[in-house]
C-alpha cells in the first residue's frame, strides 16, 4: 500500500530508478535502454544513466546492450520475508493444510493490479505442479482473474473499488477469463456476499482456485488465503465444501484474536488446540515467542483450556494448574492427526466432562495411541485412522 507524501518530499530520481527496476518482468527478461525508457515512461537517456547505475551498484547484469536482473535484487524480497510478521506466522498453518490434502496452499496480498504470494506451502505426497505463470513464492498474478484478487478487492470500500475499477482494462488470459468490468464487478459483489471465492480456468486451463479472506484485530481483510486444484480434483463430489471447510478453519483460527470478547462470553466449555505457528496467529506474536507460558496468556485472555501442542503438550485453563504430557511422539505429526485429538475432546466434552478434564484425558489418549503405534507399526507412517482406532480400547482400560 503507497503512502501520500508531499512533493518536497519525493526524490523522483528514486522514483525513475525504481520504476526501471520494476519494468523487468516475465514478458521481458532482457531489456536494452529504448525498450527500458518505454516501459519505465522515461527518455532513452534517462533511462540509460538508471540502467548504468543499477548495474553499477549490482541489482542488474548487462552485456554491454541488454541488461537482466541480478540475484542482488533477491535481497529486497528476503529481507521482507525475513521480517514482515504475516509470512512467517502463516507458514505452519500453510504446511499444515498441504500436509493434510496433498494440495498447494498460499496467501496472496494485493498490490494495484496485481496479487502476489506472500507465503506458500510445500506439496506433500504430489509432485509439484508449476503453471505457466508460476506459483513460486513471489509470483505476481493478475487480480481481475484469480480468486484470490476478487476477495482482495471485494475488501476495498466503494471508493477504493471504483478508482481501481476506473479506466482499467482486463486482459483476456484463456477462453474463460473474465474481460468486461461489469462482469468482473458483478463477481468481486459476490465474493463479497459469500466471503469466499472459487475461480477455475480463468488464469490458466486446467487451475481452480478457491480463497477467503484473512483479515486483522480491526477486521480489515489483510490477505488472502487460497488452495490450488489442478485436473479434475475440483470437479469430485464435495471438493469446494471441503476445501471451504480447511480455509475458512484457518481463516478463523487468524481471526479468533478479533473476537476475544464472544469467545469468552461463551457459555459452554471452550477449548483451543493451536500448534506454535497457529499460537502465534492467536496470541498476535511472532512463532520464536512462543513457549509454554503464553498458554497460560491465551487461556486467561480467551478464557478458555489452551492446549499448545508440541513434542510436549501444554494444558492451562485460566486459574489452574498448568497440565504438561511428555508427547506421544513424532508419528502423530501425520495429517489428521490434530483433528482426532479434537474429535476426542469433543466427544468427552459431549459427555459431560468438563474443559480440563476433557483436554487432559483426551491429550493422553491421543499421545498414548501413538506410543503404541510407534511400537507396533512404526515410529512415523502411520495413518491417522490409525490413531482414531486405538483410542476406544485406551479409554476402556
Amino acid at each position: 500500500m503507497s503512502t501520500t507524501i508531499a512533493a518536497a518530499d519525493l526524490i523522483v530520481g528514486m522514483a525513475k530508478g525504481m520504476a526501471v527496476l520494476e519494468s523487468f518482468d516475465t514478458e521481458r527478461q532482457r531489456l536494452n535502454a529504448t525498450l527500458a525508457a518505454q516501459r519505465a515512461g522515461l527518455t532513452r537517456a534517462a533511462a540509460r544513466r538508471h540502467l548504468l547505475t543499477l548495474a553499477h551498484l549490482g541489482y542488474l547484469e548487462t552485456d554491454g546492450s541488454y541488461f537482466w536482473l541480478s540475484p542482488k535484487v533477491l535481497r529486497f524480497s528476503g529481507s521482507y520475508l525475513a521480517s514482515a510478521r504475516l509470512p512467517r506466522v502463516l507458514q505452519p498453518t500453510l504446511n499444515r493444510l498441504a500436509a493434510v490434502t496433498g494440495e498447494s496452499f498460499s496467501a496472496v496480498v494485493l498490490d494495484g493490479d496485481e496479487v502476489v504470494i506472500v507465503a506458500r506451502s510445500g506439496v506433500y505426497g504430489a509432485p509439484e505442479r508449476v503453471t505457466a505463470y508460476g506459483l513460486h513464492l513471489g509470483a505476481r498474478l493478475p487480480a481481475h482473474a484469480t480468486s484470490t484478487g476478487r476477495v482482495l478487492l471485494a475488501a476495498l470500500d466503494p471508493p477504493a473499488l471504483a478508482a481501481w475499477c476506473k479506466g482499467r482494462t482486463l486482459p483476456r488470459l484463456t477462453p474463460h477469463t473474465i474481460t468486461r468490468m461489469a462482469q468482473l464487478r458483478q463477481a468481486i459483489a459476490q465474493a463479497r456476499r459469500d466471503d469466499w471465492c472459487l475461480a477455475g480456468d480463468e488464469h490458466e486451463i486446467g487451475v481452480h482456485a478457491l480463497a477467503v479472506p484473512l483479515r486483522d484485530m480491526q477486521g480489515r481483510t489483510v490477505a488472502a488465503l487460497n488452495l490450488v486444484g489442478h485436473g479434475d480434483g475440483p470437479a469430485a463430489p464435495g471438493w469446494r465444501e471441503r476445501t471451504l471447510a480447511l480455509l475458512l478453519d484457518a481463516a478463523v483460527l487468524a481471526a479468533s484474536p478479533d473476537f476475544v470478547d464472544e469467545l469468552k462470553a461463551w457459555r459452554g466449555p471452550l477449548v483451543l488446540t493451536p500448534h506454535p505457528g497457529e499460537m502465534a496467529m492467536l496470541m498476535r506474536c511472532d512463532a520464536e515467542e512462543v513457549e509454554p507460558a503464553i498458554a497460560v496468556e491465551a487461556a486467561n485472555r480467551f478464557g478458555a483450556t489452551v492446549l499448545l501442542k508440541g513434542p510436549k503438550t501444554w494444558i492451562a485453563s485460566p486459574g489452574m494448574a498448568v497440565i504438561e504430557y511428555p508427547g506421544g511422539g513424532p508419528g502423530l505429526g501425520t495429517g489428521g492427526s490434530g483433528d482426532v485429538l479434537a474429535g476426542v475432546i469433543g466427544g468427552l466434552l459431549a459427555r459431560g466432562a468438563d474443559a480440563q478434564t476433557a483436554a487432559g484425558w483426551g491429550v493422553w489418549a491421543h499421545g498414548e495411541a501413538g506410543r503404541k503405534l510407534a511400537k507396533t507399526v512404526a515410529p512415523i507412517g502411520f495413518m491417522a485412522r490409525e490413531v482414531l482406532c486405538e483410542i476406544p480400547r485406551l479409554l476402556y482400560t
